[in-house]
């Protein structure tokens, strides 16, 4: 399975262990970035991470959430970027 997350998500998430080969990883995590242009946002490839379901599991549980009211701040000032 192939999931795509950008960097910021996937920095919050625990600890996950990294599986020894890709014949013995069950996820393939694309980490992503956002390039700002003067109008709109460029997706940059990062790197990728191979892991198990089970360490996968283990790394979303033991994530570290924003909290809300930070979470709804960003994405404010975000869309007055964007609306202008």
């Amino acid at each position: 399975m192939a999931v795509v997350v950008d960097e910021d998500f996937f920095n919050r998430l625990g600890v996950m262990r990294e599986a020894n080969d890709l014949s013995n990883a069950e996820l393939a995590w694309f980490i992503v970035s956002y390039a700002e242009t003067e109008n709109s946002f460029i997706l940059k490839p990062g790197r990728i991470s191979i892991t198990r379901l089970k360490d996968a599991i283990e790394g979303l549980v033991a994530g570290t959430p924003i909290p809300q009211p930070h979470f709804e701040e960003a994405i404010r000032v975000k869309l007055k970027r964007i609306n202008y």
